[in-house]
């Protein structure tokens, strides 16, 4: 007697999983805040109330951070992560040096490189570059008027500073952070 040939399975069609034989509970959960800043155009402009709920959903999201001047959009590298700032805390020593703006420029040298430049200008408006080592020529110009503070996370060993309006003296002082 021969061997029954067995039949082929038919394929199964793909489909999403779904869980069968429970239902999810959801859980909402009222938010009390309805200080939101977001300049959006939004229909209906104002919700009367806002909920949270206990699931996880896939969304398409904006993220909007409260900047100086109002809100900003949060942007995020090309892998997805957050831009922020590598370096900026918990520095160890710092440097401080002050003095005058000249009309022609100058030069001033911090002595070693720092991680973190701290630029206060007082009096008149002032030119800056800055150059993370004694090789590399002196950046684009930053202008600071009179009254501010720049702070920049930026490599920095060399800073040239210029008045910004003739005989006008601009004081300046620079803070250094380091490691």
């Amino acid at each position: 007697m021969a061997k029954p040939i067995p039949k082929k399975k038919a394929p199964r069609p793909i489909v999403a999983y779904e869980p069968k034989g429970y239902a999810l509970k959801e859980i909402f959960q009222l938010l009390r805040s309805q200080d939101l800043f977001e300049n959006l155009d939004f229909d209906p402009k104002y919700l009367p109330l806002l909920y949270t709920s206990n699931l996880i959903g896939r969304v398409m999201a904006r993220c909007i951070a409260q900047g100086p001047t109002g809100p900003v959009a949060i942007k995020a590298t090309t892998d997805g992560t957050l831009f922020t700032v590598a370096r900026g805390g918990a520095f160890s020593q710092y440097l401080v040096l002050t003095g005058n703006a000249t009309d022609a420029g100058a030069i001033v040298d911090l002595g070693q490189q720092v991680s973190r430049i701290d630029i206060f200008t007082y009096d008149n408006a002032a030119n800056y570059k800055l150059s993370r080592d004694l090789v590399l020529p002196l950046g684009d110009t930053i202008e600071l008027f009179k009254d501010s503070f720049y702070s920049l996370d930026v490599y920095t060993r060399r800073i040239w500073v210029q008045n910004k309006t003739a005989l006008a003296v601009a004081r300046y002082r620079f803070i250094g952070w380091y490691d």
